[in-house]
């Protein structure tokens, strides 16, 4: 049997004292997009961040490719093939579109060729009139776009996307989406996306988890998850 890309099995997470995720178990199969859905404070971020190392102590096993990376650095995870959209994006203000999309190289795996700077603006038009303007100069969308765009140069095998939607208007988050599907369509690659907007999340997976209070609630595919949306409801209602 074929071992699932990633593997989380019975994880808690924590900032200090505070005990974020509880128990936490999921897979994602490769090649798959699966939506994390909750309210804010719910635990996607702290879950995402969990799987990247990139904040909360973490306890559990989390596999991917069926190795073992749990005391792996965030950059050794990333140069293991996951990648990281954070929710604040982290665009280096003070330099170029260009230059920004550069850095994204640094986390290629060994052996693997990243994406040029065309075969990116190829991939995000918007991007192609942007490449000498400063991170500082951009629109919220425009940023987004950005941080997308940067996370895909490694050619990750997980693209970990956090709330991308948030804040944009609604013919960004449109043609975000459509990007986003059309690029795991071409790349095969695999998504995990934490949001709260369904629609969005909903055109770019096809599984869908629902976290509360730092446990999983639901998972199944969007078909199970409206025949039970009464329920679930309870659980996205801000």
């Amino acid at each position: 049997m074929t071992s699932p890309l990633l593997e989380i099995r019975d994880c808690d997470a924590f900032y200090g004292d505070s005990h974020i995720l509880h128990s936490i178990s999921l897979e994602i199969t490769a090649g798959s997009g699966v939506a994390l859905l909750g309210r804010n404070g719910a635990g996607k971020s702290t879950l995402l961040k969990s799987i990247m190392a990139a904040g909360p102590t973490v306890r559990g096993d989390i596999r991917l490719n069926g190795d073992a990376i749990m005391r792996l650095p965030a950059h050794r995870r990333a140069a293991a093939g996951l990648s990281l959209v954070p929710e604040d994006r982290r665009i280096f203000p003070h330099i170029s579109v260009a230059e920004n999309l550069l850095m994204g190289r640094r986390a290629t795996r060994n052996g693997d060729t990243p994406l040029t700077l065309s075969q990116v603006t190829e991939l995000f038009p918007m991007l192609a009139d942007l490449l000498d303007r400063r991170g500082d100069q951009l629109s919220g969308g425009q940023q987004q776009i950005l941080a997308v765009a940067r996370g895909l140069v490694s050619k990750p095998q997980l693209l970990l996307l956090d709330e991308p939607a948030e804040g944009l208007a609604p013919i960004i988050v449109q043609d975000l989406a459509e990007q986003i599907a059309g690029i795991r369509e071409r790349a095969g690659t695999s998504l995990l996306l934490a949001e709260q907007n369904v629609s969005f999340a909903r055109h770019c997976t096809e599984q869908v988890f629902v976290i509360d209070t730092g446990r999983i609630v639901f998972s199944g595919g969007w078909e199970a998850f409206d025949a039970d949306a009464e329920r679930i409801e309870r659980f996205l209602a801000v």
